[in-house]
């Protein structure tokens, strides 16, 4: 009853998880601090020299982020790590502009206000944490982008999430690949017909905050 109660639900996926996860030692040597995490994570030895004393195992370099160790992401990191870098690219900027031909801050730049360092704050655009473009609106509002997942399930398929389309300022909804909400009564050995609807959910990490008609 509660599998069908689900049946055509519509939910919105963060790229985070994804990004994160398929992080290696290989693909992530700019982290100067990305080794030490691996030996953590996995609870092993990456060089004789390592100064870990609780374990002798050898790390592989093949072991993988949530499979060969449990991963649940801290819902906020995601936007601390951008944060830290949006500050870091907007004072860059503003030394460029205020101090040129200078590698160091100069008085100008010191004696500045803040609403100088606002400004370039929301004029930065870069590749965030996740791969995907951080930049600001005229609010100081950072865009959202999410895919959207709808839950599937009839008597002809496997049931589970399929992406229907994204948001990214706007909605970008594929209606051939979504599908009408199916109704079995409370019995899943029932007649289903469509009802006719769909239903949307918002996640924020595991909680769904809302569900809405979308017809």
């Amino acid at each position: 009853v509660v599998i069908w109660d689900f049946n055509g639900a519509v939910l919105l996926s963060l790229g985070f998880d994804a990004y994160f996860t398929s992080r290696t030692l290989e693909n992530n040597r700019r982290n100067v601090w990305f080794a030490e995490f691996w030996e953590e994570n996995f609870n092993c030895k990456l060089m004789s020299s390592s100064k870990r004393e609780d374990t002798s195992r050898k790390c592989t370099g093949q072991e993988r982020i949530g499979i060969d160790s449990k991963y649940e992401q801290e819902g906020k990191v995601q936007f601390v790590i951008d944060a830290v870098y949006a500050m870091a690219h907007a004072l860059h900027n503003m030394q460029k502009v205020l101090c040129p031909n200078q590698s160091v801050i100069c008085e100008k730049m010191e004696r500045n206000s803040g609403k100088t360092l606002l400004d370039h704050i929301r004029a930065v655009n870069f590749n965030g944490s996740a791969g995907t473009l951080v930049t600001f609106n005229r609010n100081g509002d950072a865009p959202g982008r999410y895919d959207l997942f709808q839950y599937q399930m009839n008597i002809n398929s496997t049931p589970g999430y399929k992406v229907i389309g994204q948001w990214a300022e706007t909605l970008q909804l594929n209606a051939k690949k979504g599908h009408e909400a199916l109704s079995c009564n409370g019995n899943a050995d029932a007649e289903c017909t469509p009802t006719g609807s769909y239903r949307i959910a918002g996640r924020r990490q595991q909680q769904v905050v809302g569900f809405y008609p979308l017809s």
